[in-house]
Order: structure tokens, then C-alpha cells, then sequence
């Protein structure tokens, strides 16, 4: 496959082409804007073997990481990402690609620097931006929580964003992290202390302004229920401020708490420590 031939020809000593010198950027940049034209075709990323995948994230990553191009491949992929829904996925992927293989997760950071602090004249004139940047949020989150866990700051700017859909995104993204954080069995220190107040976003949220945002907190703190991961000590507050939203004035909210009570209900940790007994007295 052509990503394969491009993956081979970057693994050869390039600067002898130039002298020893660096290689042009033009000429280097062919290599990434390679990989990015078979990303932008929907059916070529769906059709997409593992390890095909694997080959088109170093023509992106060599140029970046070996040659100076970091500048260049940053705006590309941030490109890509608001323009095209079906990378969020993807995109996630290249950022455990360069966390995990290419140990570089300050390119990840500076990656997800620029992503959070996109203009709305940035992201289009339709709501596709935003949908994107929400969904990749949520993808890092399964993929490489803890870069988000070490980033939180990144997370907690764009929270203030006029776009609901963003904000929905964030409120997702703080779920996922604490459903990551609760399958970590021993977690160090430091991890402990970065999952601390995963929660207090999603339960901020359920009075935003927009009911868009509050029902995704309602959803968000049904998920984490579902998977068990809503701490003990924080079951009765979430049930206290998620049913509160039964009042809410939005149909589709009182829906959201509904279902929520319904999951915690289903899930709550202390079933098993209940008495049948003093329950039906």
C-alpha cells in the first residue's frame, strides 16, 4: 500500500539527499499531506486495517518529531479534525499513537492547546466544528486519559464556550475520565490526586442554561453509575442533584433524571448490605 511506501521512504537517511542538511519543509511536508489525503477519504479510513493505521501515524509523526515540522503538522491535524466528522475517531488514535509509541506527549499537549482554543470563526459556519472537537475530547478520554488527566486545565477553559455542543463534549469527557479512573486497581499518588473531583463537572452542569448540557449531565452521570464507577461517597449527592432535575422545565431533562434514578437504583452499591426485611417493615 502507498502509506507503507511512504513509511519506507521516511525511514531512509534523507539528509544525505540535502547535503546532510535538513530536508526542505516542502519535501517533508509531501510525506504528512500523504497521509492526510488518504485520511480525508471517509471510506479509506473506514475500509482501514489496525495496522494500516499504525503506517499512516509516522509519516505523520516523522516530520513532526525528527525534522522541525511540528508548526505545520499541529495546523494540519487541528484542520482535519474540524473539518472532517469521521476522524474524531482516528485523530484520537494518532494521540495514543504519539503518546504511547513515539513517547511524545508534549506534541500531544501542544496538539490539544490549540484544539481547545479554537475561535468559533475557527470552527465554520455550521455546527460540524464543534460536534467534531466534542467528540475527540470524548475519544482522548478513552484513549489516553491520562494526558487529559494531566491537561484538566485545557478541559475546564473551554467550559465557558458559547457552543452548548462543546460544553456537552466536556461533560462527557469528565464521565469518561472517571470511568477510566475506576478500572486504575492501585493508582499512584499522583494519579489519585489528578481523578479527584472528576464528578463536580457533570453535577455543576446540571443547571446549565442550555437543557442540551443538562441532559447530557443527567446522561453522563447515568453512564458512570452503569459502569460502576460513581464512588460510594458521592452516590447520595448525585441522587440528591441529578433527581433534582425531575422539576426541571425542559420534558427532555425530567426524562434524563428519570432514567437516572432508574440507574441508581439498578447500580447503587449497597444493595448487597440491605436488609429485604427492614425494607418491607
Amino acid at each position: 500500500p502507498a502509506a507503507l511506501l511512504l513509511l519506507e521512504a521516511l525511514s531512509l537517511n534523507l539528509a544525505a539527499l540535502w547535503a546532510h542538511r535538513t530536508p526542505d519543509e516542502p519535501f517533508l511536508m509531501l510525506f504528512s499531506r500523504s497521509a492526510f489525503a488518504i485520511l480525508e477519504q471517509p471510506a479509506a479510513v473506514k475500509g482501514a486495517s489496525g495496522s494500516l493505521r499504525e503506517a499512516l501515524w509516522e509519516p505523520i509523526a516523522i516530520p513532526a518529531l525528527q525534522h522541525g515540522q511540528e508548526e505545520s503538522t499541529v495546523a494540519s491535524v487541528v484542520a482535519l479534525l474540524v473539518s472532517h466528522e469521521h476522524l474524531v475517531a482516528p485523530l484520537a488514535e494518532l494521540m495514543r499513537h504519539l503518546i504511547d509509541v513515539r513517547e511524545a506527549p508534549s506534541l500531544v499537549s501542544v496538539i490539544l492547546g490549540e484544539v481547545v482554543t479554537l475561535q468559533a470563526s475557527e470552527m465554520g459556519a455550521d455546527s460540524s466544528g464543534p460536534k467534531n472537537v466534542a467528540g475527540f475530547l470524548v475519544a482522548l478520554a478513552s484513549r489516553a486519559p491520562m494526558m487529559l488527566l494531566a491537561n484538566r486545565d485545557f478541559l475546564n477553559a473551554v467550559l465557558t464556550s458559547e457552543a452548548y455542543t462543546i460544553r456537552c463534549g466536556v461533560v462527557s469527557t469528565y464521565g469518561q475520565l472517571q470511568i477510566e479512573a475506576s478500572r486504575i486497581e492501585v493508582p499512584p499518588p499522583d494519579v489519585r490526586e489528578a481523578c479527584e473531583g472528576l464528578l463536580a463537572v457533570p453535577l455543576e452542569r446540571l443547571h446549565d442554561v442550555s437543557s442540551f448540557v443538562r441532559c447530557r449531565a443527567l446522561q453522563t452521570l447515568a453512564l458512570v453509575a452503569e459502569a460502576r464507577a460513581l464512588p460510594a461517597d458521592d452516590f447520595v449527592r448525585v441522587a440528591e442533584l441529578g433527581l433534582g432535575r425531575l422539576s426541571d422545565k425542559n420534558a427532555n431533562a425530567r426524562r434524563a433524571a428519570l432514567q437516572l434514578y432508574c440507574r441508581l437504583l439498578e447500580f447503587n452499591p449497597f444493595s448487597p448490605t440491605l436488609s429485604r426485611e427492614g425494607l418491607a417493615a
